[in-house]
């Protein structure tokens, strides 16, 4: 009697936005910052989670409760994080996607700073699908031969981008409001111009020393390759 119903209504629902619990800056224990400022420092001791198949599985139970879709971002490492999405590869309810935290120098005129970049791969990547972006840099390919301080410089912006995404990756601009994010870094290298500001509001400071447009002109040289994620910490 209701099968017609549920038919369209089924229909409808395939059509309609679903909100997800979605984290896509996360650190494990092979980050060289893990646990710096945790609140507990024995549930997030790197013993429980370094052991092995039984530690990646206690890593991923403390994920899976609070969150559909996880993107693992150690600094310039992702051998945990590969093996972290491995082992979720085909669940229906519960993705981790691996991925890195990159320490990028930017191009002249703006080599003074350097920025970090999330690269995410698709799920099921290996570090040897990690490897290949490095091709030509001067930063170890092997990722057990990386310290998490290395800088990829010596490419432009747009090539790099360019680079994650022929490898079905995309990058994402990480806290962009702290040091190391590039909104941050283009606000104190126009606090650099000779202008005369009279605002105290830092909104009005911005607009004068031409931060927003400055920004807009070099994501699109940039190919509009970047993705923004907003956030508080990095």
């Amino acid at each position: 009697m209701f099968s017609k119903f549920l038919a369209d209504l089924n229909a409808l629902r395939d059509q309609t936005a679903r909100f997800r619990r979605v984290m896509l800056h996360v650190h494990s224990p092979d980050s060289h910052d893990w646990a710096t400022k945790a609140p507990d420092t024995t549930k997030n001791a790197r013993s429980r989670f370094c052991s092995g198949e039984e530690g990646l599985d206690r890593f991923v139970a403390e994920l899976q409760p609070h969150l559909e879709c996880v993107a693992i971002t150690d600094h310039m490492k992702c051998a945990f994080a590969t093996q972290l999405s491995a082992r979720t590869v085909g669940d229906r309810e519960f993705m981790i996607l691996p991925g890195m935290e990159t320490n990028f120098r930017l191009e002249a005129p703006f080599r003074f700073a350097k920025i970090h970049l999330l690269v995410l791969l698709p799920e099921g990547s290996t570090p040897y699908d990690f490897e290949r972006l490095f091709g030509g840099l001067k930063v170890p390919a092997d990722d057990s031969k990386r310290t998490g301080h290395e800088e990829i410089a010596g490419i432009v912006l747009k090539e790099w981008t360019d680079r994650v995404h022929s490898n079905n990756g995309i990058c994402v601009a990480a806290h962009v409001e702290n040091r190391q994010g590039i909104r941050y870094r283009f606000r104190q290298a126009a606090r650099g111009l000779l202008q005369l500001i009279s605002a105290e509001d830092i909104e009005d400071a911005e607009k004068a020393n031409q931060v927003p447009e400055n920004l807009k002109q070099f994501l699109l040289r940039a190919g509009r390759g970047i993705t923004f994620r907003f956030s508080q910490k990095g």
